[in-house]
């Protein structure tokens, strides 16, 4: 990992970032698992990311835990 970069968008969302590595860059996205939170829509786009190609880079990973 070279940097990390917050970004200035992604407000619905606890963190969002641009991490540099030697693979080139990763959009992060997390959440943190807590009653009212918006874990639920993470969860969502993570179903559909597969119909999306089109529009959105792949998933590359997630820590669907506990789901």
């Amino acid at each position: 990992m070279v940097e990390v970069r917050r970004t200035v968008r992604g407000f619905s969302s606890d963190l969002t970032a641009v991490v540099d590595c030697a693979r080139g860059p990763f959009f992060l996205k997390a959440m943190r698992n807590r009653p009212g939170g918006r874990r639920k829509s993470l969860i969502r786009e993570r179903l559909i990311n597969t119909y999306l190609g089109h529009i959105s880079p792949p998933l590359l990973w997630d820590n669907g835990r506990g789901l």
